[in-house]
């Protein structure tokens, strides 16, 4: 299926650490955070703007840790994340992790172990600085803002797309639940009720639709 870019790539990919693993046969451990905040009553993201790009790309906040200097993964988060935003992170959770091999020529490849954690900052902190930038949650998930009704991107772009990919289920392929339903469950097709707690359902089908 082919996926309307309604979101920005950039930001709500973790930083990639594969180019710096370390010798060959080891593990690399890649941490990147999520810093939440609420600005004037809008949900916004921590974000790195590389503003010397013609096209500034935008990354989440996080680097490798270094076992030598911190006794845990988010005492080192937290010192990472520190040093690139000046933000203080008191309290962290971890949300997903995933390895990655590293490239190289040895007999045995390293791995890359990236591992993203959320962060909730209080609004004081949620202010421009360096090269920190707040952007929007709905920037990069605008079909989840319902503030004022129905997002408009959901009928013009994000429903004709899923339709036409539920539509080419393979007959002889039985999924469980079918494509229709997982539609009507994750995004409220065919006059279901839109359920507000499947923002991960949501988006794993948007990502990887099986």
């Amino acid at each position: 299926m082919t996926w309307p870019q309604r979101h920005s790539e950039g930001a709500r990919r973790p930083m990639s650490y594969a180019s710096v693993a370390p010798a060959t046969g080891t593990i690399a451990v890649g941490l990147t955070a999520v810093v939440l905040a609420v600005r004037d009553d809008e949900p916004v993201v921590a974000v790195l703007a590389d503003a010397g790009e013609t096209r500034p790309r935008q990354a989440l906040p996080g680097g490798l840790f270094r076992a030598g200097e911190h006794d845990s993964l988010d005492a080192g988060l937290a010192a990472a994340v520190a040093r690139q935003t000046g933000l203080e992170l008191r309290q962290t959770r971890q949300i997903a992790a995933a390895s990655t091999r590293a490239s190289g020529d040895g007999p045995v490849a390293s791995v890359v172990l990236s591992i993203s954690y959320l962060a909730l900052i209080g609004p004081e902190q949620a202010t421009q600085r360096g090269v920190v930038v707040w952007r929007s949650w709905y920037h990069y998930f605008p079909w989840e803002d319902w503030r004022h009704g129905r997002p408009a991107c959901l009928k013009q772009e994000i429903e004709p797309a899923l339709n036409a990919w539920a539509g080419a289920e393979p007959a002889c392929v039985s999924e469980h639940p079918g494509r229709a339903q997982r539609l009507r469950l994750c995004f409220g097709c065919d006059g279901a009720a839109w359920d507000e707690e499947k923002v991960v359902e949501r988006y794993e089908l948007c990502a990887r639709p099986a």
